[in-house]
């Protein structure tokens, strides 16, 4: 049978796109995907935080070594135009960075606190955020009657969270990074964000303010109590009563472990410990679990001498849905040059977060000063 010309040349050019259609392989990440020619389904998953390493791309990007680590070199390609820099360093991609998060919010207590709003901010200086100035105004009326206007510039307005720079350095030695057998994964997380995490609550329970955010312990309008001697049940008693004249509730207590054991062996007439405590593996001596039904938290960053006097500390009250932490950008940097990494021969992580904190209604909290120690 003859064909034409046209005919053939059709027929070659289709034939030519189904062989070619059967040799290519599309994948879309994140889907599961067939073989051709097999029966075959391999499921490709697109890199997370969790799932890619800070210490093999700090080993690829600094020592070329990028044994195991094709998706971290990959990262470092779409780096490379930001250049060194002049002291041997580079800034590391957003997602090598967010490796760093999960040990940040392990250690950080105030930010599980019940109601804490973290609000995500993309800016270094300072975000803003809804608030209500007043309550809606209520009246009274008859049939007919005219309902009076309130508009709503009068109930709702703007505030601003202040960001301050939280920053940190540390020295890595090189020949840990360098050697692949050696797992440093775990260490360097929880080194930096462990520190990062530590830092956060400090602030936001007792900063200065200043070039840090002003802390609870240190807000004028929050409620106060200097107790000068030790705990009893009554303590709690009357720190909530002052966060109730607020028509707020305390759904959270924060305490340093030394209080939480103090408070556990608070006893009622009858020799019965008067708060729950846990107590087995685990635990260091008896802890509190919750005061009068409202669970207890504990933190070591609380101070435990000076606040206010010697061998004095501190804890905190309050409805914690009133408390704004700013989650502000993570950046990470390294050097190989600067400071003592060229002359002990390390590495240098730089690390710099920013945070801010407020406490929308400060009435809504209470700090107990002055605890002397029992135990």
């Amino acid at each position: 049978m003859l064909i034409s010309k046209s005919d053939y040349d059709r027929r070659k050019a289709a034939m030519k796109a189904g062989i070619k259609k059967n040799l290519t392989t599309t994948v879309t990440v994140g889907k599961r995907q067939g073989i051709p020619g097999t029966d075959q389904v391999v499921e490709v998953i697109a890199p997370t935080a969790e799932t890619i390493s800070v210490v093999k791309y700090l080993r690829g990007a600094i020592f070329n070594l990028w044994d195991g680590a094709d998706v971290e070199k990959g990262l470092f390609a779409k780096v490379l135009t930001q250049g060194a820099g002049q002291t041997g360093g580079f800034t590391v991609p957003t997602l090598i960075v967010d490796a760093i998060i999960p040990a940040l919010r392990e250690k950080a207590v105030v930010r599980t606190l019940p109601g804490v709003q973290v609000l995500p901010v993309t800016e270094a200086v300072e975000a803003e955020y809804t608030f209500e100035d007043s309550d809606p105004a209520v009246t009274w009326g008859t049939e007919n009657s005219t309902i009076s206007e309130q508009g709503t510039s009068d109930l709702f307005g703007k505030r601003t969270l202040a960001m301050k720079r939280c920053q940190s350095l540390v020295y890595v030695s090189r020949e840990l990074i360098q050697n692949s057998r050696i797992n440093m994964e775990q260490n360097v997380r929880q080194r930096l964000g462990f520190s990062l995490g530590l830092e956060e609550d400090t602030v936001i329970l007792q900063g200065l303010g200043g070039t840090r955010p002003q802390g609870i312990y240190f807000n004028p309008r929050v409620n106060s109590t200097d107790l000068s001697g030790s705990l009893d049940a009554n303590t709690f008693r009357d720190a909530e009563y002052q966060v109730r004249l607020s028509q707020a509730q305390i759904n959270a207590w924060v305490m340093h472990p030394r209080t939480a054991v103090d408070v556990s062996k608070l006893n009622d007439a009858n020799g019965r410990p008067i708060f729950p405590a846990a107590t087995g593996p685990g635990f260091t001596g008896r802890q509190v679990l919750d005061v009068f039904g409202t669970k207890a938290y504990q933190t070591t960053v609380m101070g435990i001498t000076g606040y206010p006097d010697t061998s004095e500390s501190y804890m905190v009250g309050g409805d914690f849905s009133y408390q704004v932490i700013g989650d502000g950008p993570l950046q990470l940097e390294t050097s190989t040059q600067g400071g003592d990494a060229w002359a002990k021969h390390l590495l240098g992580i730089k690390l710099v977060k920013y945070v801010g904190s407020l406490q929308s209604q400060p009435g809504a909290f209470v700090v107990v000063k002055g605890i002397q120690v029992v135990s």
